[in-house]
């Protein structure tokens, strides 16, 4: 039973897809008599949609977090975590908690320009780094929300989105790393 519906589940696209086909078919068909006409049509709009959809895939970095981080977020401070990658489940290995604003920015720089996909198979847990970015946003009502925003990183992802591009996102939390002034809190098994 688990097969059938493991198998229901992985062709549920195509299905869905070929449904959608055919009522766009008949629904065109009620403007276009020729065949030829009809075929060009239910084309166009087949091309167009798979387009539509490849490009929902991408964002950038700032778009991702815009509903987060923007010019009048106040942003309090930056937790940056080292996780096992090797691990099941999310250990933590060291950790530390950056308020000075100038880190923070260039933290936000490095990240800043980064092209990313959309990869429904990827996973959060596996990622090197938890950056947690705990701000302060002015509501529509007028009154102020401070909340936590997280970010799982690593060389090639940004939560469950791909870099597309070629960008050293993880520049200022190297040098944090190595800087041996950075008290970081380490974690015993």
């Amino acid at each position: 039973m688990t097969t059938i519906i493991w198998f229901l589940y992985e062709i549920f696209d195509l299905v869905l897809f070929v449904i959608l086909l055919a009522l766009l078919t008949f629904f065109l068909s009620l403007f276009f008599k020729k065949k030829k006409t009809l075929i060009s049509a239910v084309a166009v709009v087949v091309v167009g949609t798979i387009l539509l959809i490849v490009a929902s895939q991408y964002t950038t970095f700032e778009k991702l977090v815009s509903n987060y981080i923007n010019e009048e977020t106040e942003i309090k401070d930056v937790t940056i975590t080292i996780l096992d990658p090797s691990s099941d489940r999310r250990t933590r290995i060291a950790s530390v908690t950056i308020k000075d604003e100038e880190i923070i920015e260039r933290i936000l720089d490095d990240f800043s320009g980064l092209r990313l996909k959309r990869d429904r198979d990827a996973r959060y847990y596996g990622r090197e780094y938890e950056i947690r970015i705990f701000a302060t946003n002015k509501t529509k009502r007028g009154d102020y929300l401070t909340t936590s925003y997280y970010l799982f990183v690593d060389e090639d992802y940004v939560n469950e989105y791909k870099i597309v591009n070629d960008v050293d996102h993880l520049k200022t939390l190297m040098e944090l790393i190595e800087d041996e002034e950075i008290e970081w809190t380490t974690y015993d098994d």
